[in-house]
């Protein structure tokens, strides 16, 4: 006997019947998808028929092939379709199905083609591979630099370089997208800087901000955490990083202040006695082992687990989007006002003392000079080695 509150129906799609209860259609669907509306509302659901037992068949105009798999995902709640680097084209007609099917889920679930995900608790070496990574490997599967083969852009508006990146840009944007740090070997001695363009300034101004603009051509990605690795003697100290989905209107995913740079402080350009240190860790580590340790290896690994730091991005609604534009940004000196307490307390001290008044010109002078005084101007951000971690889409959405 058919049960009456939860009966078993049939949907026809173009000709192949599917039987399932009609509440794994309208339970597990968003509220307004199209079972909702079909079968939720007041108005009559339409194209119906008996089959030789009596139940309801309903008529629906869409794939057989597609339906199977959204109904399979209706009562299981997982994928069993293959990947979409195994299908691209059968994964995205099943996106535009559940845009039809309105099933929300389904459709957040389909967004996401690949997933690079941020773990602490891996080795530096396996902690730093990304998105970016996984890009310059995805062609041959070896690491080629994804800058080099156009799978990121960069646009740079900054003071400068070191060397200058006027010399050589695409050395030096190359240079910020690379997985590991080139080290550098002279006259026998390895030391712990990156050959090319191994620095970035970024520098507050005062009414425009300089910043590296980031464009993924082919993919979209959501994101969850970046990396850089950064120079002790120009400290991170304050930046925003930013996303887009057109390049033109930006969402902040996160803001570093100067009250954490301690926290932040770490070298990629490493001090004499650094090197000497680590230089005393490589024969050490060589002397305990059989087999020998590369140089170049060991000094790059010394860099990334001493020199790289981590940044949680924020969580909140607007960060649950997809987006192919990143900037990473110094702020101009009003930004600096509004957003530091402190220093906003110490402007309007200053301003009072020096120019006997609290105008808004009286307080930017004050904070330029206090800016200048503890050495914040210059040292907005520095670093190389730019990685991002998250969902990624490689869809056109």
């Amino acid at each position: 006997m058919q049960n009456t509150t939860d009966p078993i129906i049939g949907i026809d799609a173009r000709g192949k019947v599917f039987y399932t209860h009609l509440s794994t259609l309208v339970n597990s669907s968003s509220e307004g998808s199209y079972f909702d509306r079909r079968f939720n509302s007041d108005l009559p659901p339409g194209a119906c028929r008996k089959d030789d037992i009596g139940r309801d068949v309903y008529f629906v105009d869409r794939s057989a092939e597609l339906f199977e798999h959204i109904l399979n995902y209706l009562t299981e709640g997982r994928r069993s379709w293959p990947t979409y680097q195994a299908d691209s084209v059968l994964w995205e007609r099943l996106y535009r199905e559940a845009q039809f099917y309105g099933l929300d889920d389904l459709c957040s679930m389909l967004q996401t083609t690949h997933d690079c995900p941020y773990n602490p608790h891996l080795s530096t070496r396996a902690k730093c591979k990304g998105i970016l990574y996984w890009l310059g490997t995805k062609m041959t599967g070896s690491y080629q630099n994804p800058a080099d083969t156009g799978l990121v852009e960069a646009e740079v508006n900054c003071s400068g370089y070191e060397p200058d990146i006027s010399q050589n840009k695409s050395e030096a944007i190359a240079n910020f997208f690379q997985y590991r740090p080139l080290v550098n070997e002279k006259d026998g001695e390895t030391n712990c800087v990156s050959t090319g363009f191994d620095i970035l300034f970024l520098q507050a101004g005062e009414e425009e901000s300089q910043d590296v603009k980031i464009k993924f051509p082919s993919i979209s990605i959501k994101p969850t955490h970046i990396s850089l690795r950064c120079n002790s003697y120009i400290n991170l100290t304050y930046f925003k990083f930013e996303a887009s989905k057109d390049g033109l209107t930006w969402i902040p995913l996160l803001k570093v202040k100067p009250d954490v740079k301690e926290e932040v402080t770490c070298a990629l350009a490493t001090s004499e006695e650094d090197c000497e240190r680590y230089e005393q860790q490589y024969r050490e580590r060589n002397e305990c082992l059989e087999y020998k340790i590369d140089r170049r290896e060991f000094m790059t690994d010394i860099a990334e687990e001493n020199h790289r730091a981590f940044w949680k991005l924020d969580q909140s609604p607007s960060s649950e989007h997809f987006y192919s534009y990143f900037r990473i940004v110094a702020p101009n000196f009003v930004e600096f006002i509004k957003d530091d307490d402190d220093l906003n307390q110490q402007a309007r001290e200053e301003a009072e003392r020096l120019h006997q008044g609290q105008s808004e010109e009286a307080i930017q002078c004050a904070t330029f000079l206090i800016l200048v005084r503890n050495d914040i101007l210059c040292e907005v951000i520095s670093g190389v080695g730019f990685e991002i971690y998250g969902e990624v889409c490689e869809m056109e959405l």
